[in-house]
């Protein structure tokens, strides 16, 4: 596994995000992904801009959720500052709809073992799994290999 090539990654319960109606798994609960977030803040800073749905979109969010849309606050977290540039090299977005937590690079930087091993974190706070975007499941054991071989190159 090559921090840099880890650039899109999903938290989820099962390997395949499945859209059809035959195979329903339980939603991963909102209320634990904002704990999750909130647990490693100052190392996230919620995305103001998440906080706003036109009416548009709650129709259209309830008919896909087949219930009366209710706004959530808190969707989207973004981490890992570029201080010079002024934008953030990753962003963390809770998917209802997918059922998953979305992890993608929004700059150039790779990945820091500091942050997959927050990921990881969050992942088991909400009961899921942490997925790289080749849909391979980044265990503990896979970061702490990954680590033993940063710090044997310092």
């Amino acid at each position: 596994m090559s921090l840099r090539g880890l650039t899109q990654l999903d938290i989820r319960r099962d390997k395949i995000t499945r859209t059809s109606n035959k195979i329903k798994l339980p939603p991963i609960d909102y209320s634990k992904f904002v704990v999750a977030i909130e647990k490693h803040i100052p190392f996230f800073i919620w995305k103001e801009d998440t906080e706003t749905v036109s009416q548009e979109q709650r129709e259209a969010y309830s008919k896909i959720l087949g219930q009366p849309y209710v706004q959530e606050k808190k969707m989207k977290a973004l981490c890992l500052l570029v201080k010079n540039k002024g934008y953030y090299r990753f962003s963390v977005s809770y998917l209802r709809e997918w059922n998953k937590i979305s992890i993608i690079n929004t700059a150039q930087g790779g990945m820091t073992i500091e942050l997959l091993e927050i990921l990881f974190d969050i992942a088991k706070m909400c009961d899921c799994k942490l997925y790289s975007s080749d849909t391979r499941i980044i265990t503990s054991e896979r970061i702490r290999k990954e680590r033993l071989l940063i710090e044997s190159k310092k």
